[in-house]
């Protein structure tokens, strides 16, 4: 009985962790779509005074002083954080396909509700210089005894 109790606790907390990674994800998309937004904003805001201003003003060289870098500054910054976002999501999706991986090999019949994800060659070339392991590093396929 004391077999099935950890058994059955550790299956709970796999759940509890899916869980938790899933929202991670969704937190990180919501938080990239925000940053994007407020960026694009920004942009937009830019330009539309600089048509204003443009029909008024004969020089610019004051405004373009000011919004300009500031634009390239929050690009920037915007740029970093998205990227830092796009790591986590990949990260937290990976822990999801470990876990995916454990259920699979809970049952027979749960390989066609957990299929193994396809190799995607493409996808580790473009992560390998992030410093983010390949999805083989460990294996939680096998159920342990």
């Amino acid at each position: 009985m004391e077999q099935q109790a950890r058994e059955q606790a550790f299956i709970t907390a796999l759940v509890t962790e899916h869980f938790a990674l899933q929202s991670a994800r969704s937190a990180t998309i919501g938080e990239a779509n925000g940053r994007a937004a407020i960026y694009l904003s920004a942009v937009s805001s830019a330009l539309v005074a600089f048509g204003f201003l443009a029909q008024v003003v004969t020089r610019l060289d004051l405004f373009v002083a000011a919004v300009l870098p500031a634009l390239f500054i929050l690009g920037e910054f915007t740029y970093v954080r998205l990227v830092a976002n796009a790591i986590e999501n990949l990260l937290a999706l990976q822990q999801i396909q470990r876990i995916h991986g454990y259920y699979r090999g809970l049952v027979p019949e749960a390989e066609q509700f957990f299929e193994a994800p396809a190799v995607d060659e493409g996808l580790a070339a473009a992560v390998a210089p992030t410093g983010v392991r390949g999805r083989g590093s460990r294996s939680c396929s096998r159920r342990p005894a």
